[in-house]
């Protein structure tokens, strides 16, 4: 065949065809059988003869197919334990903190959701003051954030050229960000994460104004504020005033409970059954 381009040689091999296909998703949640949660449960019981027979540190060692989990703090109202987070933490806690519990107790086998673990109590921290060694690398690593916090702060407010992007450059770990259709009233800021007070600062920010830096739970910020929406003339503000109400007195009856917690000087164990 030629064409304005040339010539070209073109081969057949079917026709055009008013044939239609369905195509359908099939899906099915891959679960454990009871043969594979029994093995598991022999397997824990297994592990749990070998501690008393050894060490925990030791029987552990010996099987590196067993996942190991370090909590370094559990409290009393936990509801997660590093990636563990079903109801089986909440067994966890009550274990722990048994008033016949001592340091270097083992539990027994505790169901989770999709496995079973045995709990080692490694430490007991009595409740109180606690000591500068068990506080000091977490005062050493807050000291750090502070300070470089600080730093970078002060560098930004120095910055030649007040632009987010030539701001960005002198970080190498920096980023610029655009965040569309952001809602003042939620704390959380796409990109960056839970971010109280740069939302603060953006309440009252100025159109195409560039923020001073801003020390937040996640870094150092400044922004932008690109355009704001004026919220829409209410016809009525009964529903708000109704919801305020609510808020108000639940948070009434929980302050009012505190209260009468300390004057009587009452203490919660609840965790010790829920």
């Amino acid at each position: 065949m030629e064409t304005q381009f040339g010539y070209h040689i073109i081969n057949v091999t079917e026709t055009k065809s008013n044939r239609k296909y369905s195509i359908g998703i099939l899906a099915q949640d891959i679960i454990a059988s009871e043969q594979t949660r029994k093995e598991a449960f022999e397997k824990a019981t297994k592990f749990l003869s070998d501690v008393k027979e050894k060490n925990f540190y030791e029987a552990v060692d010996q099987d590196s197919s067993l996942l190991r989990i370090q909590a370094l703090e559990v409290k009393t109202n936990s509801g997660y334990i590093n990636n563990l987070t079903d109801y089986g933490v909440r067994q966890v806690v009550q274990w722990a903190y048994d008033e016949k519990r001592t340091q270097g107790d083992v539990s027994s086998i505790i169901d989770m959701e999709d496995m079973q673990i045995v709990v080692f109590l490694r430490k007991i921290q009595k409740e109180g003051m606690p000591k500068l060694e068990q506080v000091r690398q977490k005062v050493v690593e807050d000291f750090k954030k502070e300070w470089r916090a600080k730093y970078i702060a002060s560098q930004l407010s120095q910055a030649k050229e007040k632009n987010l992007e030539s701001m960005a450059r002198g970080f190498s770990d920096s980023k610029v960000d655009e965040v569309t259709d952001m809602d003042m009233s939620n704390n959380f800021i796409e990109g960056i994460g839970l971010s109280p007070v740069t939302v603060g600062t953006l309440q009252s920010a100025k159109v195409n104004q560039i923020s001073a830096p801003i020390q937040d739970e996640t870094g150092v910020v400044v922004v932008e504020l690109s355009a704001l929406n004026k919220p829409l003339e209410v016809a009525g503000y009964s529903l708000y005033k109704t919801e305020n109400n609510r808020q108000y007195n639940q948070n009434l009856y929980q302050k009012i409970l505190k209260a009468l917690e300390d004057l009587m000087d009452t203490k919660k164990e609840i965790y010790r059954y829920f």
